[in-house]
């Protein structure tokens, strides 16, 4: 008999190994983990971004087209928030500010940066609403690193997006992804990358929403 567990000893520590990872990684834990670690690649910022960001962004929106949002599962204290809650203060007064939905900013910030405000995008986007150094030198930006700065700077920009497509929201979000330029010049949403942007911001506001 102990010949037998020496030989099936192996097998059952390996089985114990996979069961106690179950128990201590549950899906949810793995899809948080891997929407905090997606780098930003969406927001340009620019009015006419160069066409390599958007191949860029569409090897990316196709590796990340299951992602959800983070959920909290741990009680939140002062000292330990959620990220997707850390900037709600801000978010708050920038919506209260500009007029636009709250949710949908928190929705935009998760698809750009999932709340990292130290992202960086390989085309040059930085922060939390990932912008780019001229559109933070137009908007008066003095730190694109800085929460506070970087979303209202970045909500801004989406509220004059806004007024400028006669108050149309997805194709704002639109522009905000690919530039206004050529949203206004096809009248509408030429990319599939930006199309799937526009989805997964309206998808992840609508998360956030039901939290």
């Amino acid at each position: 008999m102990s010949d037998k567990a020496g030989r099936y000893a192996p097998f059952i520590s390996f089985m114990l190994i996979l069961f106690a990872c179950g128990v201590l990684f549950p899906p949810h834990t793995s899809r948080v983990l891997c929407s905090q670690s997606i780098g930003a690649f969406g927001v340009t910022g620019e009015l006419d971004p160069p066409p390599d960001a958007l191949i860029h962004e569409e090897v990316v929106a196709s590796n990340r087209s299951n992602e959800t949002v983070p959920q909290r599962n741990y009680p939140v204290t002062h000292d330990a928030l959620a990220p997707h809650e850390r900037y709600d203060r801000i978010i708050r007064v920038a919506a209260e500010r500009y007029g636009i939905d709250f949710y949908l900013i928190k929705g935009v910030i998760q698809a750009e940066s999932s709340f990292n405000p130290r992202a960086v995008s390989p085309v040059g986007a930085s922060g939390l609403m990932q912008i780019m150094p001229t559109t933070a030198e137009m908007l008066g930006v003095n730190n694109r690193f800085d929460p506070e700065e970087n979303i209202l700077a970045g909500v801004r920009y989406l509220k004059d997006l806004v007024e400028a497509l006669d108050g149309d929201v997805e194709l704002a979000l639109a522009a905000y992804n690919a530039g206004i330029t050529r949203i206004r010049r096809t009248n509408g949403v030429p990319y599939r990358v930006t199309r799937t942007y526009v989805q997964r911001v309206k998808r992840f506001a609508e998360e956030f929403r039901s939290l």
